[in-house]
């Protein structure tokens, strides 16, 4: 047998590689090269939708709008990242989560996922201050110009208990297994804890500005920069925690001076 692998010719053996280098890309295998320093596994690097015209809203993939309601993101009470120099106030992520409510839970109170999908960018220009941002971009940690955006997509949510619930709004907790993208590298990341709260548009309380069915997310997790960055004094590990509210009504049409459009309304997405 090892005579005859023997006599394979050499052009042989470089088609099988063509073919197989072929194969991982089709397969969504991310084209830049992991950090020296990277300790965890590398995901394909996930398609991410198109901005809406207005930049404030994430157009949904057609696989995510069959799932289930989609919320964009509206408001956020709270944004902050520890561990690297941040702006004074951090513009709100670009994005939509994609929830149901589930029909009920089991004996020991777990039930079916509520937090289905979601996809969300951050710009560079919007987290780092100036001078961090200029010495990242210039010493080549971040190539800015191909990667300007941080993105988190949820996989899945596991472990999903029911808090509270009512005619009007249900609570939840969850874990979720999510991919962060940063510099063009991909990796998995682990949000042991996520709050969900859904609330139906017509208990709005009163004041209340905001349109459409609601879904608040609180989660906190952590990233280690060194997976993405080759920094030399060794890259420091970043503690998000954000609270934020998302509607069924993406933020371009939730003043009132610019209706909904009937065919492509975002509130339609909501099951």
């Amino acid at each position: 047998m090892s005579g005859r692998l023997r006599e394979i010719p050499g052009w042989a053996v470089a088609a099988v590689a063509a073919v197989v280098s072929l194969a991982l890309v089709g397969a969504g295998q991310p084209a830049e090269p992991a950090p020296s320093s990277s300790g965890l596994a590398r995901r394909p690097t996930p398609v991410f939708p198109e901005k809406a015209e207005c930049a404030t809203w994430l157009k949904p993939l057609p696989t995510h709008r069959k799932m289930g309601g989609v919320y964009h993101t509206v408001r956020v009470g709270r944004f902050d990242i520890s561990g690297v120099s941040t702006r004074p106030s951090l513009d709100p992520p670009v994005g939509y989560a994609v929830a149901r409510v589930p029909m009920s839970s089991g004996a020991d109170g777990t039930i079916g996922a509520v937090l289905l999908a979601g996809q969300w960018l951050v710009p560079w220009n919007s987290v780092l201050d100036d001078a961090t941002l200029k010495t990242w971009d210039e010493s080549g940690v971040l190539k800015f110009d191909q990667h300007p955006d941080i993105g988190f997509t949820v996989r899945s949510a596991i472990d999903t208990r029911e808090l509270s619930k009512s005619q009007t709004s249900s609570s939840y907790s969850c874990a979720v297994i999510a991919d962060v993208t940063i510099n063009g590298v991909t990796t998995e990341v682990f949000v042991p804890r996520v709050m969900l709260t859904l609330t139906r548009s017509e208990v709005r309380q009163e004041g209340e500005t905001l349109k459409g069915d609601l879904l608040s997310i609180r989660a906190r997790w952590k990233v280690r920069l060194s997976d993405f960055l080759d920094m030399k004094s060794g890259a420091p590990i970043v503690d998000a925690n954000i609270e934020m509210t998302c509607s069924t009504v993406a933020p371009e049409f939730q003043s009132g001076e610019k209706s909904v459009p009937p065919d492509d309304s975002p509130a339609s997405d909501a099951k």
